[in-house]
This record gives structure tokens, C-alpha cells and sequence, in this order.
């Protein structure tokens, strides 16, 4: 996948996001901010993506290289760490937003954050088998 398709499929997934909450124009003054952290949480993802395929491929080029399960834990806590900061400023960015949410938006919101994060996992766990394609 190039960073073209990347980019075209975030726009893709906000516009959904934005259109499934069916903004009030009030709403609407708050939506840059959300759709900012957004695209910077898509950003951080893809780029600690593309990093851990880098190290991969370093991995794969020099086996004697390839971290041990100490490395692997520490590496795996380094992610966690990663992911719960940008988690954090992604929740940061929405909350104004979502405070002006109704009870209905709240719960189409929460349907289509979910639905992208299954859709994140499966790519993730079936993403070896395409990775030629890169």
C-alpha cells in the first residue's frame, strides 16, 4: 500500500466519521480540532507502522540481529507507551467535540471508532500476506 492509498483511505474513514454524526452547525466549529487529531493519530500510526517494518526487514537481512525476548518485551512496552500517548491526545482533540455530542451521535461515534479499530486489527494480523505488495 503507498502512502497515496494510506492518505486517500484516512480522508475516507473522517468523511464516514463525519458524516455518520450528522453535525448541528454549531457542532461543526468544533470538528476541525477532532479531525486534526484524527489525521495526527493516523500519522503516528503509520509512521510506528512503517518502522516496525523497517526493523523487520533489517531483522530479516541480519538474523544474528534480531532481538531476543528481553528486547522483544522492552519493545513491546516502548508501543504500549506510543499508543497510550497518542490514544491520549486523540481523546484530547474529540472531547470538545464530543461534550456537544447527543445521546444518538455518542453512540454512532463509538460504533464507527470501534468498527475502525477491528478493521486496523484485522489488517494487522492478514497484513503479512500483502505485504509483497508494498
Amino acid at each position: 500500500m503507498t502512502d497515496a492509498d494510506r492518505s486517500a483511505f484516512v480522508d475516507a474513514r473522517i468523511a464516514g466519521i463525519k458524516a455518520g454524526l450528522k453535525l448541528t452547525p454549531d457542532q461543526e466549529k468544533l470538528w476541525p480540532q477532532a479531525e486534526q487529531a484524527i489525521r495526527d493519530a493516523a500519522k503516528a500510526r503509520a509512521e510506528r507502522f512503517a518502522q516496525r517494518r523497517e526493523k523487520r526487514a533489517d531483522a530479516r537481512a541480519n538474523p544474528e540481529d534480531r532481538p531476543d525476548l528481553i528486547q522483544r518485551m522492552r519493545g513491546g512496552a516502548e508501543r504500549m507507551t506510543e499508543n497510550a500517548a497518542t490514544v491520549s491526545k486523540l481523546a484530547d482533540g474529540i472531547e470538545p467535540l464530543y461534550k456537544t455530542l447527543d445521546e444518538a451521535q455518542k453512540r454512532r461515534l463509538s460504533v464507527l471508532i470501534r468498527s475502525g479499530m477491528q478493521q486496523r486489527k484485522f489488517a494487522g494480523h492478514f497484513g503479512h500476506w500483502r505485504q509483497g505488495a508494498e
